[in-house]
């Protein structure tokens, strides 16, 4: 009877803990990443009361009502019909923490069970923030960017799928060919005019006006490869080089690119040029994203919740799951960009 008792009270302690430390484990997978960091700063979370997908409204054209009149002149009612919706599946990602009855007699005490606890919770915590961080930047190139939905589609939307190499692609139900007001922006950066860094610089400044036009600004975020970042701060001169201290003192380093930050992160693509043939030096990537037109949507019972620890009938152990469903969406993709095929070894200047 004892052994059943301390079993209970391991089961209640190991779930009550994980339960506490569940904001700490949000923090920690979601806000260790430029984007992700980015993303929440920007307020753009949304929770989402379930159904059978995200809903997103979409706004492709403008009201012709407007304009200008004198007096008594009849105003324009005519009504209008320039919003549709993109869908989106809801996105399911999990993991798990055990313990065997074995961890557990070699860390007798609740203390030492603690302890081990712990340890597997931060790998866990690594775990999900590298799996997030994957699925959503580190989509591999294969040629120019490849639409890439990742494990048969149940990954998170990717940065490139949202922006492709084409501006082609089907997103959130939308097809790009046949709805070309929602083709992403882009910029191949293969070949000689785009061997120097003021080239470069070019290209992005142009790429970042493109995706700037019409309502709701330029993109507030440029977020590239590690050479991409080198190469473009090399190029610059000490008085042009503007930072924003918050992102930098939380150890992100950045660089203003027009009204953008411009961030590095390691999983960002590198590969092979349009023509493969193996790895290239025309491998880098760089995506411009407006966050006004971004969002994760997750459903509201489903944010990280931690379940409680039980022991399966055909195991000797206990485990617990980490769950979160949601998905990244936009509501307009013409205002998101990528340049590809970037040069990582550009003439300096």
């Amino acid at each position: 009877m004892a052994v059943t008792q301390l079993t209970l009270n391991y089961d209640s302690i190991l779930s009550t803990t994980l339960f506490n430390v569940r904001s700490q484990l949000y923090d920690n997978i979601f806000k260790t990443s430029a984007f992700w960091n980015w993303l929440h700063a920007k307020g753009r979370k949304r929770m989402v009361n379930g159904g059978e997908r995200i809903q997103v409204a979409l706004q492709y054209g403008t009201n012709s009502t407007v304009k200008s009149y004198s007096g008594y002149e009849l105003l324009d009612t005519t009504p209008q019909d320039n919003v549709t919706s993109a869908f989106y599946p809801w996105k399911q990602i999990a993991g798990s923490v055990s313990i065997s009855r074995k961890e557990e007699r070699q860390n007798s005490g609740e203390a030492q069970i603690l302890d081990l606890f712990r340890q597997k919770v931060r790998e866990l915590e690594l775990s999900m923030s590298e799996t997030l961080s994957g699925q959503v930047l580190a989509a591999v190139p294969s040629g120019d960017l490849e639409t890439n939905t990742g494990n048969s589609g149940k990954d998170l939307l990717p940065l490139s799928l949202l922006a492709t190499d084409d501006g082609a692609g089907t997103v959130g139900g939308v097809v790009a060919g046949t709805e070309t007001w929602w083709k992403n922006k882009f910029l191949d950066m293969d070949g000689a005019s785009y061997d120097t860094t003021v080239e470069q610089r070019q290209g992005f400044r142009k790429l970042y006006n493109d995706c700037s036009k019409g309502p709701g600004g330029g993109p507030d975020l440029a977020l590239c490869d590690q050479s991409t970042f080198e190469n473009y701060e090399a190029g610059l001169d000490e008085k042009t080089r503007f930072t924003d201290t918050t992102m930098a003192n939380l150890g992100f380093d950045n660089i203003r690119l027009k009204g953008s930050m411009l961030f590095w992160d390691e999983v960002v693509p590198t590969g092979t040029d349009s023509g493969g043939g193996g790895l290239t030096t025309y491998d880098g990537t760089l995506y411009f994203l407006n966050s006004s037109f971004l969002e994760l949507c997750v459903d509201v019972n489903t944010d990280l919740i931690t379940s409680p620890f039980i022991r399966p009938e055909n195991q000797d152990a206990r485990t617990a799951q980490v769950l979160f469903m949601g998905e990244l969406t936009t509501s307009n993709r013409r205002k998101q960009g990528v340049a590809f095929d970037i040069k990582t070894d550009p003439t300096i200047n």
